[in-house]
């Protein structure tokens, strides 16, 4: 989860992923907890990347795949959800390459 300068925090796909999956019973409560946090005092924040990243997992692990999504979507429509600009995604780029991590982390890290 990272917080912005305008009072958002931006989480990330595995706090959403696990805000929704039992299996997990910690990971879940913890996860759940955050979201409700940020819900509650309207700070919530997600990427496009994290809505895609959610998307590409549930597929892979459920068969209800259209439902899961559009269920979990829905409970977000309320949140802030940052696209990035091609300012953002050359910012991206440099930082990857200055600190050598994927361009997946460093669009999370310049939002």
């Amino acid at each position: 989860m990272r917080s912005d300068s305008h009072g958002f925090a931006l989480i990330d796909t595995n706090i959403l992923y696990y805000a929704f999956q039992l299996g997990e019973v910690e990971k879940h409560r913890i996860a759940q907890a955050i979201i409700e946090e940020l819900d509650a005092h309207g700070e919530g924040c997600l990427s496009t990347q994290v809505l895609l990243e959610f998307s590409a997992i549930v597929t892979r692990k459920t068969k209800d795949r259209h439902d899961e999504i559009a269920r979990v979507f829905s409970q977000f429509s309320a949140w802030t959800v940052h696209q990035p600009t091609p300012e953002n995604i050359l910012a991206a780029v440099a930082l990857g390459e200055r600190c050598q991590i994927s361009i997946w982390d460093s669009s999370y890290l310049t939002v």
